[in-house]
């Protein structure tokens, strides 16, 4: 069977439908001996890079960055943030711009090779009186 088939069968089921299907057969051993005729459409789409935003960690950007500074400052630095916060409105036009681009740069590396969607149209035909049919047509 070509690797092409073998994905067409793939994606003729959702993962959802695998499950029930399988919730749906009982413990046992089945012989299986049925002809299957497969007629369909298969589209592979290109592969494409994608950034993925949802594997950044901004508490690994902020760890290294306290890892820069003593436990005194870093305690400093909390107390003012607390004690003070019209500092931040103060500056926060330029805070907000360091945080974007340390962003963007974090985000630029969780780029990864995505592969492209496949989507498959078929008619199946998996009975004897099916194919007789189809052969008369």
């Amino acid at each position: 069977m070509s690797p092409e088939t073998k994905l067409a069968l793939m994606k003729l089921f959702s993962e959802d439908e695998g499950k029930a299907i399988r919730d749906n057969i009982h413990a046992g051993s089945y012989c299986i001996d049925e002809t299957i005729r497969i007629k369909g459409n298969l589209k592979v789409g290109e592969d494409y890079d994608r950034e993925i935003p949802q594997k950044l960690c901004l508490y690994k950007l902020l760890k290294v960055t306290l890892n820069h500074l003593n436990k005194a400052t870093v305690r400093d630095i909390v107390k003012e943030v607390l004690e003070s916060p019209e500092l931040l409105k103060e500056q926060e036009e330029e805070l907000k711009g360091y945080v974007k681009k340390a962003i963007d740069d974090l985000t630029k590396s969780t780029k990864s090779k995505c592969k492209g969607q496949a989507k498959f149209k078929a008619e199946i035909f998996s009975s004897l009186s099916e194919l007789k049919e189809l052969a008369k047509v």
